[in-house]
């Protein structure tokens, strides 16, 4: 039943191709309005609190007999037919070179295997992103709950509505990778749509596709619920239509534009609740438009009838976040203190793993402002992010070279590193994590400059401004991301923007075809380097996954120490039986305790302290345990009062920085004490 979304996103997709749309606009189309989809069953079914299992099957299975019945009646089959029997279908277009058939299917094969048998490892999913999908399941709703762990509620939550789609119909957690993987095969069609729409012949955009599939962050994204990926698809959809609007003449207001103008507005806002960071180069390229609207002296009326169409459907997709948020942040002085004085402490719980730091939203607001408000902190977050995407776990010296030349960047202008000097990730041995440089990328970004600013390729005014505005995206992606600067997978969509460019430049140079092939060629040799060292190390963790206790596989490389105490704990639940838990204070790993307790019915945050979350408590649940993770040493005997019953800790273990205890009420500590842990 997991399937359902994938086969109406497949039959929209179909239905699009018959009715004479492109292959690249017919995806679009389909990624948007399941997308929508997604959101509105979503939405809906939390609105009255009855999101579960059987209703979203029943919408899913609703749409699909709906598109089965308007496929009928257009005589879907009889066209699909007469298509496959025409000379310019895309299908056999392609078959005249099977070989590339073969090997792309292949590649895709191996990466779709990647991501459906890789485990869910990563700390941001294990803290915040499945977590919250398990308490909307059991609340049947999106709406907020009670948590320590303030990243469950201020996060945008749209990837993790796509996630939870699959989820809740029998999806488990491996298999929810199959959103971003679509994303992943999606993005790489509209790059090639794009391509086509600057100038690109149907080679160089294929090859301009393939440098996309090619990224190594993107191929570890893919095998994760992280949401970069999924961000730069609405990005990329939004760049194909708005080069729609670039294009156009005179701007007319009739069905068509206003659909084109819906689709615009769709996709910056699905782009938006996914990750808010991808509307910069969003910006960018709306200025573009804008100036050139400006320029062919378009009608007023018919610009403004384009903004209220577009500003409708913006309000439609954000209105039920607003309000949600709205009355979370609706408090006074004093609780706004506490909700930054929590954010911060619950950052200091992840700092613990320095490769998954997870900063929160008002933090991020901050830096944000100061790194337009401070040139020198803009100018140097962006010299670091694209000095460590240039870095390469292959070659050592290239990277001594690198740290040397920003480090210089950094004492010439006076700024002062926050660890003392510029680091890279790739140094301190990890690898993976969805932060893989993806060097090809930025080399080939400076050899494009080069090759434009010298007249080597002579590209054309918009292929020129094109590339200027992918350029200045990526740069002002890089620069407002001052906190992550190692966050390589925070840039994916300005990479994929990029890919074209690069493209137009080769297509443009003044050699030979078969010259022009070569490079190609190399180029894409070259970033299959970086994309077998990211496979390599995806396909290893994939088996180590199904290695020992069920436990193991969200305990890989990130705290196995935390692996033995989180098995303790869930030993003792099902030792006792108890299906009612509660989590006092933080659990750093929440999402281990839903999948590793058997016959979990009920798992609630308790004696949240905040005092907006509180609220949202449920204060006439008693648990039949507590487990609670704390800094300070916690010994057995210590008690908390929960809901007004008095618990006792029968259970104390810690290492040197962390102590994990459980908590029964005390008219239950003889039971619990005969399967207490050892």
């Amino acid at each position: 039943m997991f399937l359902l979304p994938v086969g109406v996103f497949i039959l929209f997709c179909i239905i699009n191709v018959v009715r004479k749309k492109s292959p690249v606009e017919s995806v679009a189309n389909a990624w948007i309005m399941v997308s929508l989809y997604a959101w509105g069953v979503m939405e809906l079914l939390s609105a009255f609190e009855c999101w579960n299992k059987l209703s979203t099957l029943a919408a899913w299975s609703g749409m699909l007999v709906a598109l089965l019945i308007y496929s009928t009646k257009i005589g879907l089959w009889h066209k699909v037919v007469h298509y496959m029997q025409c000379d310019s279908n895309l299908f056999k277009q392609y078959s005249k070179n099977h070989k590339y058939i073969i090997f792309q299917t292949t590649f895709l094969l191996i990466v779709l295997l990647a991501a459906l048998t890789r485990s869910q490892n990563l700390a941001d999913n294990l803290t915040h992103r499945l977590p919250k999908i398990m308490h909307w399941i059991q609340n049947s709703s999106v709406k907020h709950f009670a948590t320590s762990s303030l990243a469950q509620i201020q996060y945008t939550n749209f990837s993790e509505y796509l996630n939870a789609q699959i989820y809740i119909l029998g999806g488990n957690d491996r298999i929810i990778n199959i959103v971003q993987f679509g994303a992943y095969v999606c993005t790489a069609i509209f790059i090639f749509g794009i391509g086509k729409k600057i100038g690109l012949s149907n080679r160089f955009s294929l090859i301009s596709s393939w440098l996309y599939l090619l990224i190594p962050a993107v191929i570890i994204e893919t095998c994760t619920t992280q949401t970069d990926g999924v961000a730069a698809s609405y990005l990329l959809i939004f760049i194909y239509f708005l080069l729609d609007f670039i294009h156009k003449d005179k701007l007319v207001f009739d069905k068509y534009g206003c659909i084109s103008a819906i689709k615009l507005a769709s996709s910056v806002m699905l782009g938006f609740l996914v990750k808010p960071t991808v509307c910069f180069v969003m910006l960018i390229f709306f200025i573009w438009m804008c100036i050139v609207r400006i320029y062919k002296r378009d009608k007023i009326a018919v610009l403004c009838k384009y903004v209220l169409a577009g500003g409708i459907v913006a309000v439609i997709l954000y209105s039920p976040s607003y309000i949600r948020n709205h009355q979370l942040y609706k408090t006074n002085e004093n609780s706004e203190n506490n909700i930054v004085s929590a954010n911060e402490e619950s950052i200091q719980e992840i700092e613990v793993i320095p490769a998954s730091e997870v900063p929160n939203r008002s933090v991020a607001t901050n830096v944000v402002v100061n790194m337009i408000s401070s040139p020198v902190n803009f100018l140097m977050s962006c010299i670091q992010n694209i000095g460590t995407n240039a870095s390469s776990r292959c070659f050592p010296k290239l990277n001594e070279f690198i740290i040397r030349a920003v480090n210089k960047c950094g004492s010439m202008i006076g700024y002062s590193f926050p660890y003392g000097e510029f680091l890279l990730l790739v140094d301190s041995g990890s690898i993976g994590e969805t932060s893989e440089p993806s060097p090809c990328i930025m080399w080939l970004c400076l050899a494009s400059w080069v090759l434009v600013i010298f007249r080597v390729s002579r590209i054309n005014k918009e292929q020129f401004i094109y590339i200027l505005s992918a350029t200045i995206g990526l740069i002002v992606q890089s620069g407002m991301m001052g906190y992550t600067y190692f966050r390589v997978r925070y840039l994916i969509g300005a990479m994929g923007v990029l890919c074209p460019a690069f493209m137009v430049v080769l297509q443009n140079i003044k050699a030979s075809y078969t010259t022009k092939r070569d490079i190609a060629v190399t180029i894409l040799a070259i970033s299959g380097l970086g994309t077998a060292n990211a496979l390599s190390h995806e396909i290893a963790c994939s088996i180590e996954g199904f290695k020992g206790e069920k436990i193991h596989q969200y305990f890989l490389y990130y705290d196995n120490e935390a692996e033995y105490y989180y098995n303790q704990m869930a030993e003792f639940a099902d030792s006792n039986g108890y299906t009612h838990v509660g989590i006092a204070g933080t659990i750093q790993y929440e999402y281990v305790l839903w999948q590793s307790i058997d016959n979990l019915e009920r798992l609630e945050m308790v004696n949240v302290e905040d005092a907006i979350l509180n609220k949202y408590e449920d204060r006439t649940y008693i648990p039949e345990c507590i487990f609670m993770e704390t800094k300070t040493e916690v010994i057995v005997g210590d008690t908390l009062v929960c809901h007004d019953v008095e618990y006792e800790c029968i259970w104390s273990e810690s290492n040197n920085r962390r102590c994990y205890t459980a908590y029964v009420p005390k008219n239950n500590k003889i039971k619990s004490l005969a399967n207490a842990p050892s």
